[in-house]
């Protein structure tokens, strides 16, 4: 993949989950895919409400998840070639809290009035009466978080490898990946498995099973190409599936 396989993922991931990403600020600059007025930030391994905030007030994101207010970050920055990838970033962060012992979130049972709107989804965390039932919301609560991390110049450690996926409470666990995951993937992978009654509803029928396999396939084209390592060799990983 290049520079504009990327960004042609993105559009392509975008058309066709346009019910679900809001806000977007996706864009091409230079040689590199990204966000309007992209900061880096440093955020922690135990990330709270607070985080959150600051990447909704600074705009740090590519998409927001209409269903919770939720960002995804996505970014690639390739060599002047456009084809050779340097760096890569892939990042989830959940708007929703991890409960305290003894608390139970129950998503079959939210309030449909959690549902937010494109422009409200912070108006909503802070107005909406349904949260007077659940006083945890009004705390610093701790999120939900993941991210793939990839740079061309990262050693072959087993315990850094070159492209690998970073999990909110783990810590410094690097889980290795064979593969840098284009946007269609990663979005992909993110939606089914925290949103997946939106994932069935568009990808399986009643019984649970894929709708079209062809169609599901055709996610994985183009890919970037497979990592060569010892690491695989070593140590459980993932795979990211290549066409």
């Amino acid at each position: 993949m290049n520079v504009s396989d990327v960004m042609s993922s993105l559009v392509a991931t975008y058309s066709e989950w346009s019910d679900i990403l809001v806000n977007t600020q996706y864009i091409r600059e230079n040689n590199s895919i990204t966000w309007l007025n992209h900061t880096p930030l440093i955020l922690p391994h135990i990330m709270h409400k607070n985080d959150l905030d600051l990447l909704e007030m600074k705009k740090q994101y590519t998409f927001q998840i209409i269903e919770d207010g939720s960002f995804i970050q996505i970014f690639y920055k390739f060599e002047k070639d456009n084809s050779t990838l340097i760096e890569a970033r892939l990042a989830y962060y959940g708007n929703t809290p991890i409960p305290r012992s003894g608390e139970k979130w129950d998503q079959e049972g939210e309030d449909p009035e959690l549902t937010f709107t494109h422009d409200t989804i912070m108006d909503s965390l802070i107005d909406s009466d349904s949260f007077s039932q659940n006083s945890f919301y009004y705390e610093d609560f701790i999120v939900p978080w993941l991210r793939i991390d990839f740079s061309n110049e990262e050693t072959e450690s087993p315990l850094h490898h070159s492209c690998h996926m970073h999990i909110g409470l783990f810590g410094d666990a690097r889980i290795p990946l064979t593969v840098v995951p284009s946007p269609r993937q990663f979005i992909e992978f993110i939606i089914a498995h925290f949103y997946p009654r939106e994932y069935h509803s568009m990808r399986l029928d009643q019984d649970g099973k894929p709708k079209n396999k062809g169609q599901l396939r055709k996610i994985n084209n183009p890919s970037f190409q497979k990592i060569i390592s010892d690491n695989y060799e070593f140590l459980p990983h993932l795979n990211i599936p290549t066409q």
